[in-house]
């Protein structure tokens, strides 16, 4: 559910800023999608050729918004019902990227995807070959590097935002159960860590999309 809602506000952010765009006079949410299309572009060329990395900069530019959206969903509060049937506590409203089914999936999908502009870029034959480079007995190697790309693309991003949303949650708690100062005592360090979960999150979301399209200029890009 916290994927969709995710994509149905990335969705609408984008459409927010380009549904009255204007080459002329451009203001509002359209300079905001401007500025972040621009960096995007910047993070693209950082890793690629721009001749070659064009076509990337939609991927990213909607790797980096949906991260990033993803990352903060859980900052604000957090929903808990008591299921019935399991009779446990379930987070229902929560950042997906807190959850590694989410976040692997996620990272799974992008190196499939580096496989597939890979394949395109260079040729099916060309492609299986340079597993084989410089020596063919490293070809083990590589595919021990392709499991551990997979694993510490969706690792890293979950346990960031897991131990931001479990320390967020230990705090409310503390705030909800403790009497007069010491609920004041409880909301000032939940405070600093919510503004420390924004940069959180945001780093992650930036250390997401840069892997990716550092992976995938690997892929496509000969001299890598």
């Amino acid at each position: 559910m916290m994927v969709t809602i995710t994509a149905i506000i990335v969705f609408a952010i984008a459409y927010a800023g380009a549904r009255k765009a204007s080459s002329s006079k451009p203001s509002g949410m359209q300079n905001i999608m401007e500025w972040v299309v621009d960096f995007v572009r910047g993070i693209v060329a950082s890793t690629m050729d721009m001749k070659r990395g064009e076509k990337y900069v939609s991927l990213a530019l909607t790797l980096l918004m949906f991260v990033f959206v993803g990352n903060f969903l859980g900052i604000p509060f957090s929903i808990t019902a008591d299921t019935v049937t399991w009779g446990h506590h379930t987070l229902w409203w929560k950042s997906p990227t807190a959850d590694p089914h989410v976040t692997m999936t996620f990272a799974i999908a992008m190196i499939v995807l580096t496989h597939v502009f890979g394949i395109n870029s260079t040729g099916f034959k060309s492609y299986v070959a340079h597993y084989f480079k410089p020596q063919s007995w490293q070809f083990p190697l590589h595919i021990i590097e392709e499991f551990a790309k997979t694993l510490t693309l969706g690792l890293r991003l979950f346990g960031n935002i897991y131990a931001k949303e479990v320390l967020l949650a230990m705090l409310a708690a503390a705030g909800g159960a403790a009497i007069g100062f010491g609920t004041l005592a409880a909301f000032a360090p939940m405070l600093i860590w919510q503004a420390f979960g924004i940069f959180v999150g945001s780093i992650q979301a930036f250390v997401f999309t840069i892997l990716t399209l550092v992976y995938i200029a690997q892929k496509v890009e000969p001299d890598h």
